[in-house]
């Protein structure tokens, strides 16, 4: 009897240590699904972070490709804008040459018409003083100038933003448009160019067509936070090239442009040669 039980014991604990190494193998089982499921999760995570990183540097590049089409479009309007203002510029100065032509060929006729009223005079023997007969002035030699400035008290402004001087002090030949800000220069030569702004700390240029010719920094110090400064420069130029004045493309601004009737904000040039 005792032998039996003896072996119904060990027969238990042999079943009681199958069960256990089965549970244990089945741990282990679990833990390796678990880490291979993990390790999927965490590969497919890398994947779709892959794919958004993808996404947006195709959108930054296409927002670069907007950016460089858009500023495209400007300088082709902007060429398009001076292509038409030296149109008008040169239907204006046919205008004014066929004036010209019509002033000289009178000025031409009254020399003969005085002519042979002095002949004929002389002819009949007639004692009679010719008096009050003038000589025609001559037309004025047309020259190339402007000078502008800005009727606005304060005008918001940004980087690269092409300053308008819209108040028109003079504008010999018509080269100076107000509402662009833009001079188209209707002869090659020798130009000279100033500009000054009021208000705080602002960054300018003078541009000719997409190229700064001169630079300027106005800082406002003092209780009203205005200054002047004013740029100067000699630039030789072609016909049809477009002279503005801009804030600068990167350098960043504090406080507005300033413009009173005690103290103006102004753009001038003139042709010297």
């Amino acid at each position: 009897m005792r032998g039996r039980l003896d072996h119904l014991e060990n027969l238990l604990d042999s079943l009681v240590l199958r069960m256990e190494e089965k549970n244990e193998a089945e741990d282990k089982a679990g833990s390796r699904l678990f880490q291979t499921l993990m390790e999927k999760e965490n590969q497919d995570l890398k994947r779709r972070v892959l794919q958004l990183e993808e996404k947006l540097q195709n959108s930054n590049v296409q927002m670069d490709n907007v950016k460089i089409t858009v500023s495209k479009l400007l300088s082709t309007n902007q060429q398009l804008m001076a292509r038409i203002s030296v149109l008008e510029n040169n239907n204006e100065m046919s205008k004014k040459k066929d004036i010209n032509i019509t002033f000289g060929r009178s000025i031409k006729n009254s020399y003969k018409s005085n002519e042979f009223v002095n002949k004929t005079h002389k002819s009949s023997k007639e004692k009679r003083l010719l008096t009050d007969v003038s000589t025609p002035t001559p037309p004025f030699a047309v020259g190339i100038a402007f000078s502008a400035y800005v009727s606005r008290f304060e005008t918001d402004i940004a980087k690269d933003y092409t300053i308008k001087f819209d108040s028109i002090v003079t504008n010999v030949g018509n080269h100076y448009n107000p509402y662009s800000g833009i001079f188209i220069a209707p002869q090659h030569g020798v130009y000279v160019f100033t500009w000054n702004l009021y208000g705080g700390y602002i960054c300018s240029e003078m541009i000719v067509n997409s190229n700064p010719v001169a630079a300027m920094l106005s800082e406002g110090k003092g209780a009203s936070n205005v200054r002047s400064t004013t740029g100067v420069v000699v630039v030789k130029i072609n016909h049809g090239d477009v002279v503005f004045v801009r804030t600068h493309p990167t350098e960043n601004h504090i406080g507005n442009l300033f413009s009173y009737s005690s103290w103006r904000s102004s753009f001038n040039g003139w042709k010297i040669n």
